[in-house]
């Protein structure tokens, strides 16, 4: 129990050793009753048959309840005390899904490696440059072969130990609690190698149990099997304990053995030797000196933010985000020193590193024009594969309105300083910054800058929520910002029971009017602000306002928690009916259909929402969906990994060439599609009616809507590689029901405005 109160990825570990260890119990209990029933003699089986029987299984029966009862009971110890936890994380399952299967994370750079177990650690003072050398010979470019030594993915048990072990399971062999402990190291050694065996840095795509394990409840979370080492150490350490007992004791009987001639004179010290020599073998194999440290001074030009008085935020570039599935933004051990920095300086920062998150965390910042244009520029130079977006992000010239756009979201948030580490990101992020925001150099050091956010910058007095400007007030609960569906009018919609805004209240009274209307008939809207219920509306059908006074409050936070709560909800498929005109195609769509796609570096998703189900099998490469154009059902679905499967592009071309003649067909792409891309697939995505040509787009978001047989040049479509792409045919949502968005004119919910210094209004255009 205090083990998942420290760390809960090794809670689910000691489950899995409860689990070997009561179907140990239950194996052992059924050989027993085996056992016994075949030792009865003939009398007994004429004589007192029955009694015997009855009072065996009678005693047999109280054995396996005795089992079973411990176990329950240690379930509900365990159950009491991880309450605490589940009280909070399954409200957030509920609302977001299960995040903790969000991707497959860093399973296979974190997997054990089955040549790893031969050497030892890199950081060995005599081996450890073999090994590194070894590392680096196996290297392959592009990543083909890769035996990474540095971040815990090699896992060495030691010759010492698994000699010892050896002789220690010989000799016990006949003891059934030897056997136990060999069958856990074993499965327990599987489950490091992860998903699929890997050999000297090569993944031969043998499925192993890894994969299985990881789509169960709980147990997904876990992204690192290498940790699965522990348990094996663990399960290890009784068999090198049995071994060194065993080795001690013959080397006992060979001294009393030896001859008075040549007895020893202190055999009491001798019997110390062999000891003393096995424990200095396993010291010497698992030998790590000197051991890595961080440097964890914090530079001096964080003393001038933590001297600066007020509840404002830090801008540290590069950015980055992460957690145990990805990285956005810059990758880079940074993420990490940046949190230290802050329990110094005490501000609040963008960037962190979570464990699990709903998509929506990462994207809510790194879709901001803003930070998607300096989280790019870092980007583009960090690998040369990023030619075309360095030629996207040198075309993408800086206008009068990204400047306005940056200064209204850095108000907003309240930053006032901007802390660049400039040996992590190139001039040009830098150069950038300068560009979009009102800055002044403050400070050097080494290659620390800090700098001041210059002006009285106050928050915009206008949003467009449907647009850039608005992206910023929207938090969880709303459709993606996206055409909607005239294909002119941006659009957005409330998916959920408290759909939530960012707002940059004042802390004086203030009033909040919305514009639009329900969906549902006996609508009411509730509006709740920083937690506190302001008041309950009526919500018509019938397009109006909706005003709602907010009281002052000193205490109010930069941006307030607003929430707006609905009575009822709609499901997509009654509220929004076709038919929709799919791009240029001539075919039309009877369902609603949203497509997103992201690169590694804009989200690493492709999802296709149909009438806001998600379809798509959100693998690497091209994931396509067709759908039949009479009533929009699924016909089938596939994913073509184009960037690693050479063979993807011919598969690809045979799956659109089997679809019938007007199909509705949706693609995207997830993390990167372009390298392994042949010409029979662009042939064939051409015949859909789409244009884009993503060879040589490295790592590039592809979404389209097409049709079979549809001219070239016809589907609605989009690429890009600073943000994900997203087109939408029908109503741009993403969740399967929808409360009550505002409407006016094509589903338009409307701009928000700030009509004078103590009112924001929702108004429709």
């Amino acid at each position: 129990m205090l083990q998942a109160y420290a760390e809960l990825t090794y809670a689910s570990f000691l489950i899995i050793f409860a689990g070997l260890a009561f179907i140990w119990g239950i194996a052992l209990l059924r050989r027993d009753a085996d056992r016994k029933e075949k030792g009865a003699t003939d009398a007994d089986a004429t004589n007192a048959r029955d009694p015997v029987r009855h009072a065996f299984y009678s005693l047999l029966i109280t054995r396996y309840s005795l089992l079973i009862t411990r176990f329950l009971l240690l379930a509900l110890i365990f159950a009491i005390g991880i309450a605490p936890f589940l009280a909070n994380l399954l409200p957030d399952l509920r609302t977001e899904g299960d995040f903790f299967a969000s991707g497959g994370g860093f399973a296979d750079l974190f997997s054990a490696d089955l040549a790893g177990y031969l050497a030892p650690t890199q950081l060995h003072p005599v081996l450890g440059g073999i090994v590194r050398g070894w590392s680096a010979s196996v290297a392959e470019p592009g990543g083909a072969a890769q035996l990474p030594v540095d971040k815990g993915q090699q896992v060495y048990l030691g010759y010492t130990a698994l000699v010892l072990a050896s002789v220690g399971v010989w000799h016990r062999r006949r003891q059934r609690e030897t056997w136990f402990w060999l069958v856990a190291a074993l499965v327990f050694f599987t489950l490091t190698l992860g998903p699929s065996l890997r050999v000297a840095g090569r993944d031969l795509g043998l499925p192993l149990p890894f994969a299985l394990v990881a789509k169960l409840p709980f147990f997904e979370g876990n992204r690192y099997p290498s940790r699965y080492s522990v348990m094996l150490l663990l399960s290890l350490a009784p068999l090198v304990a049995l071994g060194f007992r065993i080795s001690d004791f013959g080397f006992r009987i060979m001294l009393r053995r030896s001859s008075p001639q040549s007895a020893i004179r202190n055999p009491q010290l001798m019997l110390c030797v062999p000891f003393l020599l096995m424990t200095a073998m396993l010291l010497f194999e698992h030998l790590s000196v000197p051991l890595p440290l961080s440097d964890l001074r914090v530079p001096a030009l964080y003393d001038r933010v933590a001297a600066e008085p007020g509840d404002f935020a830090l801008l540290e570039l590069p950015l980055g985000w992460r957690n145990g599935a990805r990285v956005a933004g810059k990758g880079d051990i940074l993420i990490m020193q940046q949190l230290w920095y802050q329990t110094y300086h005490g501000k609040r920062v963008l960037g962190g590193n979570t464990s699990r998150n709903p998509e929506f965390k990462f994207q809510y910042f790194s879709e901001d024009p803003t930070l998607a244009r300096l989280i790019a520029l870092t980007n583009a130079a960090d690998l040369p594969q990023h030619t075309a977006l360095r030629a996207a992000l040198a075309a993408d010239t800086i206008t009068a309105a990204d400047r306005a756009r940056a200064r209204d979201w850095a108000a907003a948030l309240g930053i006032r300083y901007v802390m660049v580490h400039r040996d992590k990101l190139p001039p040009a992020t830098e150069a950038a910054l300068q560009a979009l925001l009102p800055v002044a150099l403050v400070a050097e050091e080494g290659n620390l800058a800090l700098y001041q956010v210059t002006g009285d910058l106050r928050p915009a007095q206008d949003y467009q929520v449907g647009g850039d400007d608005g992206r910023l007030i929207l938090a969880e609960g709303w459709s993606p910002p996206v055409l909607g569906p005239a294909g002119a009018d941006a659009a957005v919609y409330a998916q959920r029971d408290g759909a939530r805004l960012l707002l940059p209240l004042a802390p004086e009274a203030t009033r909040v009017r919305f514009y639009g209307r329900s969906v549902a008939p006996d609508q009411r809207l509730t509006l709740q602000v920083d937690g506190r219920i302001i008041a309950s509306r009526a919500f018509s059908q019938e397009t109006g306002w909706l005003t709602f006074d907010i009281p002052a409050d000193p205490r109010r936070p930069l941006l307030s928690d607003v929430r707006l709560r609905f009575s009822s909800l709609v499901p997509v498929a009654e509220f929004g009916r076709g038919p929709w005109p799919v791009g240029r195609t001539g075919a039309a769509s009877p369902v609603s259909i949203l497509v997103r796609s992201a690169g590694e570096e804009t989200g690493d998703f492709a999802h296709v929402y149909v009438n806001g189900i998600d379809l798509a099998p959100n693998q690497r490469g091209y994931n396509l969906v067709a759908l039949d154009p009479a009533d929009g059902h699924l016909l089938v679905v596939g994913a073509f990994d184009t960037h690693a499967d050479a063979a993807a592009s011919g598969r690809l071309a045979e799956w659109v060439g089997a679809l019938p003649v007007g199909a509705l067909v949706a693609g995207t792409v997830r993390d990167e599609a372009s390298l392994g891309l042949g010409q029979e697939a662009v042939d064939a995505l051409r015949t859909l009616g789409v244009a884009v040509d993503l060879r040589g787009d490295f790592r590039w978001g592809h979404a389209f809507v097409g049709a079979a047989g549809a001219p070239a040049n016809t589907a609605l479509e989009a690429v890009n590689g600073i943000r994900p792409a997203q087109v939408a045919v029908g109503l741009p949502v993403s969740l399967a029901k929808v409360f009550a968005p505002t409407w006016a004119r094509n589903g338009v919910f409307g701009n928000l405005r700030k009509a004078n210094r103590a009112s924001y209004l929702i108004l429709s255009p």
